[in-house]
């Protein structure tokens, strides 16, 4: 049991995370939002690390998250197990965690630790606005420190 809570533990502040942002959640599924996260030169991802992209409302509207898929970066976005997200706009964080089974976890949690406070929820200055009136993909970029619509 303890080994199990040991592998839990790096991810529950991002579940917390996730959790406060859909709490309330409801009302239509919103916008379909897909998207690339492009990394900085140099940072490497293995295909265990749970990468996620967050949309934090800036307004009273319900957040989101994506799962991006370590493997080509791709993510669609999902609020309260619906995807898409509510028009409006949107502070956007960046949160790499490596597995914690790996032998070499704890390097590479610590090289990516200035990454994940540079883009964590309450330090990123990336913003978004999410459009009505169809697919919003877009572009992720932490290495230029950008959002853009493809």
């Amino acid at each position: 049991m303890l080994l199990h809570s040991r592998l839990l533990r790096p991810s529950l502040p991002t579940f917390a995370l996730g959790a406060l942002l859909l709490a309330g959640c409801g009302g239509s599924a919103g916008v379909p939002v897909k998207g690339k996260l492009v990394v900085p030169q140099g940072v490497t991802l293995a295909d265990s690390d749970s990468v996620q992209v967050v949309f934090s409302p800036e307004s009273g509207k319900v957040g989101a998250t994506a799962q991006v898929d370590p493997k080509d970066l791709s993510f669609t976005a999902t609020s309260g197990g619906k995807k898409g997200v509510a028009p409006g706009k949107y502070k956007v964080a960046v949160q790499i965690t490596p597995y914690s089974g790996m032998p070499d976890s704890s390097k590479r949690a610590a090289k990516l630790d200035p990454l994940n406070q540079q883009f964590s929820v309450t330090k990123t200055n990336l913003t978004y606005e999410v459009t009505a009136g169809g697919e919003n993909n877009i572009t992720v970029d932490i290495a230029k420190g950008s959002v853009s619509k493809n």
